[in-house]
């Protein structure tokens, strides 16, 4: 499990990625304003319970902590990519690098003729 800050500042990116408020959040999760506050800013570590309830609320689970990379969420939205966010961000690369390439073969073929 993460530990705190770590934790709260993940919450606080899956709850913004999700377009959430705060407010938000705790009508759905069913817990208090503070309390939300207080996980985000890493004031406290929550109880497993809560945690579970505040992931269940972003459709997120606990696999979703440990499997999630800052950095791939962030190069898709750089790139402006809507692809599924199952693909990591090699496939990402992979697929520019091939756009790439046909883009310089085919302006040299064109360009000969």
């Amino acid at each position: 499990m993460m530990k705190q800050p770590a934790l709260g500042q993940k919450i606080l990116e899956l709850r913004k990625q999700k377009g959430l408020t705060q407010e938000e959040l705790v009508e759905q999760c069913n817990i208090s304003v503070r309390t939300i506050q207080r996980i985000e800013a890493g004031e406290t570590m929550p109880r497993i319970y809560t945690i579970k309830n505040i992931l269940a609320a972003l459709d997120r689970d606990l696999d979703d902590l440990r499997t999630d990379n800052v950095f791939d969420t962030k190069a898709k939205q750089v790139l402006f990519i809507d692809i599924d966010e199952n693909k990591d961000i090699s496939y990402l690369i992979r697929h520019l690098n091939i756009g790439w390439i046909a883009g310089i073969i085919s302006l040299i073929f064109f360009s000969s003729i």
